[in-house]
């Protein structure tokens, strides 16, 4: 599972960065994957692609800390409403994270749009 955690984290980057950008689904593409502009977004999504990775690390950490405080005791289990919260957190951060690549690649730069530099 940790292999898991840092394939996503650290692996799709180095998949993006290798594949042809035709086959990339990203918003204005050519924009993002232009030659001059590449390096500032490989290096945007191996920094978000990482913090993804940790987070995924975390909450598999979490799961396994109340799946382990759970088995020595079945009819004393820790309470559930404890991992709808891990839950909830995870959402709120995928949430924010998906915001964040939303509002970096979904439009362009203002000076480029304009068509200066």
């Amino acid at each position: 599972m940790s292999v898991l955690a840092a394939v996503l984290g650290f692996g799709i980057p180095r998949i993006i960065a290798s594949v042809p950008p035709r086959l990339i689904n990203l918003p204005n593409r050519q924009y993002w994957l232009a030659p001059e502009h590449l390096a500032k977004t490989m290096a945007f999504l191996n920094a978000n692609f990482a913090w993804f990775g940790c987070a995924v690390f975390v909450i598999m950490i979490l799961t396994f800390d109340y799946a382990i405080q759970s088995n020595p005791h079945p009819d004393n289990r820790p309470d559930v409403s404890r991992m709808w919260y891990i839950l909830a957190g995870f959402l709120v951060f995928m949430v924010g994270w998906l915001a964040r690549m939303f509002a970096r690649f979904g439009r362009l730069p203002e000076k480029d749009s304009a068509g200066t530099m």
